[in-house]
């Protein structure tokens, strides 16, 4: 994982750059009625061979792991990458919640990033956030 400057469509973004198989872990405290955002990109590679690759978002508690959502990125032989945008309800995970023992704004959550090979490749995340609804 690294930190770089990319250029997709418009113009130059700071984004957090993934060589598959990779995982980015976030510690957080979510705010109530939690969602989260970010946009990815398959990155050509220096040969422009098609290639594709995964990403996954998953939250746990390390008592368990729950995969929220699953998006397929690939891309054709010289065709320019594009963003595709994640957007994950975290509400289940984040404020008050009609409980005696659960409640989800006192636990410290693991948010994970995963970048799956299929067959490879490298992604590109811009600003990953999590956001009050």
């Amino acid at each position: 994982m690294r930190a770089d400057v990319v250029t997709v469509g418009a113009g130059p973004e700071p984004a957090v750059i993934t060589e598959t198989p990779a995982r980015v872990i976030y510690q957080v405290r979510m705010p109530a009625r939690a969602s989260f955002h970010a946009r990815v990109a398959l990155m050509p590679d220096e040969s422009g061979r098609p290639r594709g690759a995964a990403v996954r978002v998953g939250i746990s508690d390390d008592r368990f792991y729950d995969e929220l959502a699953k998006v397929p990125l690939t891309s054709a032989a010289g065709a320019a990458p594009q963003w595709q945008s994640v957007e994950v309800d975290l509400g289940g995970y984040s404020g008050w919640q009609w409980s005696v023992f659960y409640r989800p704004s006192q636990i410290t959550w693991k948010l994970i990033l995963n970048a799956d090979a299929t067959p490879g490749g490298t992604i590109a995340w811009i600003a990953p956030v999590i956001a009050p609804k």
